[in-house]
Parts: C-alpha cells; sequence; structure tokens
C-alpha cells in the first residue's frame, strides 16, 4: 500500500464497489481515468483500493491505497 501523497488523486475516481474485510472494514475502491489522446481517455476500472474508515485496530491504512497490478501498466516507486 501506498500513501496517498505519493500519486495523483485527481486521475482517481470513486465507484460504486465495496468490499469487507472481517480484520480491516469496507474497502472501497476507485477507477483510474487517463487522457489517452485525441479526446479520448483510458480506464482501468476498480483499479485501485483502500480503506478510508478502517477499524480502530488497523487504524494506520488511512489514507493508503493499493493497486492491482493487473489492471495498471507499471507501478514506480521512487
Amino acid at each position: 500500500m501506498f500513501p496517498k501523497r505519493m500519486y495523483g488523486l485527481d486521475l482517481m475516481h470513486p465507484t460504486e464497489h465495496h468490499t469487507r474485510c472481517p480484520y480491516k472494514g469496507e474497502a472501497s475502491y476507485w477507477t483510474i481515468e487517463l487522457p489517452a489522446g485525441e479526446g479520448s481517455n483510458r480506464r482501468s476500472e476498480n483499479a485501485v483500493w483502500g480503506y478510508p474508515s478502517p477499524y480502530d485496530e488497523v487504524s494506520g491504512l488511512r489514507g493508503y491505497y493499493a493497486f492491482y497490478p493487473n489492471r495498471v501498466d507499471s507501478i514506480i516507486v521512487s
């Protein structure tokens, strides 16, 4: 998981998809949308997930997001 300060939140759009973990709480999902040229966009549905309101025991997860590697072209950590 990566802290939100490491990437552009303006490229992520929340979706209606949610899942529940018995240990962490409800996970929310985001779609990444990037300009693809000539007025079109590239989208990767539900490519990002995180716990905006995790349980108290794992509150350190708040503000961090994870990426499904099969739904993005690359993940670069600098």
